[in-house]
């Protein structure tokens, strides 16, 4: 899916504190291979997304990443402000962007240093040594599905699913 929509919907906790990420509202398929446009939103969108507009699984892998960012400092921070921003990393103009402990002091470091992990996984330069979303939920689970946070079930269900 394309998701052509101007801005990024998280909302970020449910009444069970769990994280949604939603608002496929402006969205519509795309093809493997065939350029689809400039979709996705302004600070979310891969470097090779801005050159090529050719939209693939690892664009959205890219996205996940700056929503990372998003969602541990509560919307205060972006990996990215912008799409020259991202380009510039693409290019190794700029530096990985990384959480510190005063983004978000409720994280620990155990936490921060997971969530660095990740999102360094998902702003590969190459589209093709990032993992898969189904490698993300994985590495969540194994990190953290002893708090309940990433459950056995979703990486099932995104395991059958995908």
């Amino acid at each position: 899916m394309l998701y052509t929509n101007k801005k990024c919907h998280c909302h970020y906790q449910d009444s069970e504190r769990r994280i949604l990420i939603s608002d496929f509202g402006f969205s519509k398929p795309i093809t493997p291979g065939i350029p689809s446009g400039r979709g996705g939103s302004t600070g979310y969108r891969a470097h090779e997304l801005l050159k090529s507009k050719e939209y693939s699984d690892k664009t959205d892998v890219w996205a996940f990443g700056c929503m990372i960012m998003d969602v541990a400092t509560t919307g205060r921070q972006r990996a990215f402000h912008d799409d020259d921003e991202a380009s510039n990393y693409g290019k190794g103009e700029s530096s990985l962007p990384k959480l510190k402990s005063s983004d978000n002091p409720e994280l620990d470091d155990s936490v921060l240093d997971h969530l660095n992990f990740l999102m360094e996984s998902c702003f590969q330069k190459d589209p093709n040594d990032r993992p898969t979303a189904l490698e993300l939920l994985e590495s969540m689970q194994e990190k953290w599905g002893r708090f309940g946070w990433v459950t056995l079930e979703s990486v099932k269900d995104l395991r059958d699913n995908y």
